[in-house]
């Protein structure tokens, strides 16, 4: 098996830094209303019965077949309403969904999408990380969030593959070069989009329309992290209920690192064959290819050996860093 290189291009930014990216491509809607988390806790997989104006937490929306409608990042706003951080070009179909379960509950949603911000920060090992007191951001505990800074911008942390991550959503969009000015100065160094997707990648974040959406559940795309067991009814809890108790998930999200340039979309077999799996998300590191791909859950081991039909490419799996992040310990 390849041993992975270092792409020294990628790799030197990072080391020993904190970094950030602009993710403003994210959806936002801000929620408020005092029926607002009560609908999202009847809708989501979480949680949300504790849900403070300074909480954040993730969850994912599903429908009755429990697929994917979206993976969500809630913070509350430290007044009386909260954030809805959703992917990519998906906050309007959330904000129909979460619509279509509206009967006259006190809720006012707004997607506000085009006209605010958001950046992501990173703290890698090694990296020393510290905002200016003198420029006023407090840096919030895990599961919650601040609004303490100068720019009425709410921070809170979430989970990024074995990092701590950081939130800082602007709500207004002029504001977010004076913000990245703030980060720069702390020498907080800003990656490229492309640099960042390579990130998201490696650490094995999903993202949606390549690891989850409406073809899946969240259970295959190891987003287990986000759903409570505990709580009650939610739309689609029945079947993942069902797929958990009787161990019927078809398919899992693996990383893999491959001894050959591999591209999305290619299908993984075993070496008598067998259709194994099929790569969702890819880069080229050095001499390899580290990637994400959904794979049988017979054949979904860390170290399990796979190849493919075109190249012979020798193909080795492992768990996503970001599910041993947030899967519970008994997974």
């Amino acid at each position: 098996m390849p041993t992975m290189t270092t792409n020294s291009g990628r790799e030197s930014l990072m080391e020993g830094r904190s970094i950030f990216s602009d993710i403003s491509e994210h959806g936002r809607l801000h929620m408020s209303g005092s029926d607002a988390i009560d609908l999202l806790n009847r809708l989501t997989t979480n949680d949300l019965s504790a849900f403070k104006s300074n909480s954040a937490i993730s969850t994912v929306i599903t429908n009755g077949d429990a697929k994917v409608i979206d993976y969500l990042l809630l913070a509350g706003d430290g007044r009386q309403g909260l954030w809805c951080v959703t992917s990519n070009k998906r906050s309007s179909t959330v904000a129909d969904w979460l619509d279509l379960y509206t009967f006259g509950e006190d809720i006012t949603t707004e997607d506000r999408t085009e006209n605010t911000g958001q950046l992501i920060i990173l703290k890698l090992p090694g990296a020393s990380f510290s905002l200016a007191e003198n420029e006023g951001f407090s840096i919030p505990a895990n599961s919650s969030s601040s609004t303490e800074n100068p720019f009425n911008s709410v921070m809170f942390s979430a989970n990024f593959g074995q990092y701590l991550s950081y939130h800082i959503l602007v709500p207004n969009k002029d504001d977010l070069p004076a913000v990245k000015s703030i980060l720069k100065a702390q020498s907080i160094v800003e990656i490229s989009t492309e640099e960042f997707e390579n990130l998201r990648i490696h650490e094995g974040v999903p993202s949606y329309s390549k690891e989850f959406g409406e073809f899946n559940n969240p259970l295959e795309a190891r987003l287990t992290g986000s759903i409570s067991e505990s709580k009650g009814c939610y739309t689609g809890q029945e079947v993942i209920a069902r797929l958990q108790t009787y161990q019927k998930i078809q398919r899992l999200l693996m990383s893999f690192e491959a001894d050959k340039n591999i591209s999305i979309g290619t299908i993984l077999t075993t070496k008598d064959g067998h259709n194994a799996g099929v790569v969702t998300s890819a880069y080229k590191n050095g001499s390899v290819t580290r990637g994400l791909a959904l794979v049988s859950s017979k054949y979904a081991n860390s170290d399990h050996l796979l190849t493919e039909s075109e190249q012979n490419a020798l193909i080795k799996l492992s768990d996503p860093n970001h599910a041993l992040a947030t899967e519970p310990s008994e997974l």
